[in-house]
């Protein structure tokens, strides 16, 4: 995890993130949450910033579904097998339907949340938190099953 901001952005998640994912049924695996459906698997991921050095940094939030049925398909196909290690634990780059939290707010945008270390927190996981809960998991309503 290495830089300070990323252990804020880590508390975060485990603070913030978790009201509104546990009360949906999804369970934490680091930075990712999951609840497994019957016949899908729904994640919410918490996406470092590639450059989060020291002190400041950034995250974003994906969504993703992953069809287990359909992923199992396609990574029995020698072209494809780089998909084999997601078929015990699913990942975002595997789901076959992703979105960015950003992209289902007012404006929609690629949001990426920013993070100092001499900064507030409570806002910043405030916000995400309020997000995910109010439009994130209605998102996950609309998918196909």
């Amino acid at each position: 995890m290495g830089a300070p901001v990323n252990h804020l952005i880590e508390r975060i998640n485990i603070k913030h993130l978790s009201v509104p994912l546990i009360g949906a049924e999804f369970r934490r695996h680091g930075r990712v949450w999951t609840k497994r459906r019957a016949d899908r698997i729904d994640l919410v991921e918490v996406v470092l910033g590639k450059w989060n050095e020291g002190e400041t940094g950034r995250f974003t939030v994906e969504l993703g579904v992953a069809y287990p049925e359909l992923l199992t398909m396609v990574a029995a196909i020698e072209a494809f097998r780089f998909y084999r290690p997601y078929l015990d634990r699913p990942a975002i780059e595997a789901c076959q339907i992703r979105e960015r939290l950003g992209f289902l707010l007012s404006p929609a945008e690629d949001r990426w949340w920013e993070v100092a270390a001499d900064g507030p927190t409570e806002p910043i996981g405030e916000a995400v938190a309020g997000a995910l809960g109010a439009a994130g998991l209605a998102w996950f309503g609309r998918q196909p099953t």
